[in-house]
């Protein structure tokens, strides 16, 4: 994360292997960037990217890239909340060979609290529906405490839980995805 009084840059990976008996039960990873530029003291526009592997979900690889606009509903010194809006294009691959090429949207929310000097509390909610019916999309929210571990805020323990819907799953494939996690993070200033 990287962070200057105007623009915000996310750069994240994660990976999740798992074996229940000796045999591979989860076997995923993501990874993305985002960057957000304030207009204004509420607004600003965003853009990111973001790459998917499940091989649970049949998924070779799910792309999404997209931008918009967001608005600070809340921006105080320790405690904020945001709302962004905006399209992009959503590919998506699977084992057996075929492919879907989508028009997206991503709305979303974000919630941020210090709780005291070393603990804050994160929330976000993300919706992508497609333009090609409105049944179709993904909804990822995420709930976390952070802990900072140094006096420099700049290497945090992430601890929280994931959700994961898709309105319309491949077949066979579970529409919620619901994992915790426990993460190590770094701060460049």
């Amino acid at each position: 994360f990287y962070k200057t009084p105007r623009e915000r840059f996310k750069l994240y990976a994660r990976q999740r292997y798992a074996q229940d008996d000796g045999e591979r039960s989860v076997n995923e990873a993501l990874g993305g960037a985002g960057l957000e530029v304030d207009i204004t003291g509420r607004w600003f526009a965003f853009g990111g990217v973001e790459l998917e592997f499940d091989e649970f979900e049949d998924l070779d690889l799910r792309t999404t890239v997209t931008g918009g606009l967001g608005y600070f509903i809340l921006r105080r010194e320790g405690h904020q909340i945001k709302t962004r809006a905006g399209v992009g294009y959503e590919h998506e691959s699977f084992d057996d060979g075929t492919s879907m090429d989508d028009a997206v949207a991503e709305v979303g929310v974000e919630y941020f609290k210090q709780i005291n000097d070393r603990l804050r509390f994160v929330h976000g909610t993300t919706w992508f529906p497609t333009f090609a019916a409105v049944d179709d999309y993904r909804l990822v929210m995420e709930n976390a405490l952070e802990i900072d571990l140094n006096h420099t805020r700049t290497v945090k323990l992430r601890a929280g839980a994931r959700n994961e819907y898709d309105s319309l799953p491949q077949p066979g494939v579970e529409r919620l995805d619901t994992f915790y996690f426990l993460n190590l993070g770094i701060k460049l200033d």
